[in-house]
């Protein structure tokens, strides 16, 4: 199978590296459409992978949603195999976790018993700004009670979130008054006990273009996301930067990842597990996005 490489050096900070390292090649295989039910006619996006192999992803457009064709985007979860890119049985029968509103996993705890969501389900279809998280208890997901983040807003009509693992750290995609484009990446993130930002995130990764669906691979100390900035594949290209201390602010410079990964089409929403099973929404086959499935080596 076809792989792509890419190159990143970094200046590692701390008290343990203090000297310029070297990251090993990243690999990619070439991304594939994902097998099973989990792809429609309708639209997927936002893919994320829990520890028990399932996927939870976005399907939008699509007349089985709560609210119908064109209320809102539900979310859906489809059962893990044995094949990371064999889904089945994608169900959005999720009990509390989706209404008339837009819903979305953006995060899932290093255990799975926790996801975290978009919007705030507070109030009336969860259509007020926001991020909620549930717990997974005996008889299921728990009712969505809203994150008290008291500086988290939005200025623009689009964003994206996306919270680490460990729930200390939030990635936002949004247009604020600081931004240089319509949509930059932004951080809160928890110090003793107190939510401080957002912050523009450091480095190069903000352009006077725009920068959308953030993922941050814990595993790895890795930040994805994609921009339509120069240089790049066209429409929406997926990018990478990583962690090069032990502050949240402290980001190498993004590099840009090569085609197959990236093409002259929509490519964005990218996630990877520790298991390094990586997926990615594109409409590189058609008008809607479809989830495609590659492996990070």
């Amino acid at each position: 199978m076809q792989k792509l490489a890419c190159w990143l050096v970094l200046g590692v900070l701390g008290s343990l590296h203090a000297q310029t390292t070297e990251l090993p090649q990243l690999e990619f295989t070439n991304p594939e459409p994902l097998e099973g039910a989990v792809n429609s006619g309708s639209e997927e996006q936002y893919p994320l992978v829990a520890p028990d192999k399932s996927l939870y992803f976005v399907r939008s457009f699509d007349a089985g949603n709560t609210g119908g064709k064109f209320s809102g985007h539900d979310i859906y979860l489809a059962t893990g195999t044995e094949n990371p890119k064999s889904f089945i049985t994608p169900s959005n029968k999720l009990g509390p976790l989706n209404n008339k509103g837009n819903n979305a996993v953006v995060g899932i705890s290093t255990v799975g018993n926790r996801l975290y969501l978009m919007n705030n389900y507070g109030a009336e279809d969860s259509k007020k700004i926001g991020i909620s998280f549930t717990d997974k208890g005996d008889e299921g997901w728990s009712e969505p009670k809203a994150m008290d983040i008291p500086a988290l807003s939005f200025k623009g009509q689009f964003y994206g979130i996306n919270v680490s693992s460990d729930g200390e750290a939030i990635f936002l995609s949004m247009e604020s008054d600081p931004s240089k484009g319509r949509e930059d990446i932004y951080i809160i993130y928890r110090e003793n006990n107190f939510w401080k930002g957002p912050y523009p995130v450091a480095g190069e990764i903000n352009s006077s273009h725009r920068e959308i669906s953030p993922y941050y691979d814990a595993t790895n100390g890795f930040l994805f996301f994609s921009s339509n900035r120069p240089g790049g594949m066209g429409d929406m290209d997926v990018y990478m930067a990583a962690k090069t201390g032990e502050s949240w602010t402290e980001w190498s410079e993004p590099v840009l990842m090569p085609n197959p990964l990236n093409t002259a089409s929509f490519d964005a929403y990218f996630s990877v597990n520790p298991e390094g099973a990586a997926y990615l929404a594109s409409n590189r086959n058609g008008k809607l996005s479809d989830i495609y499935h590659s492996t990070m080596t």
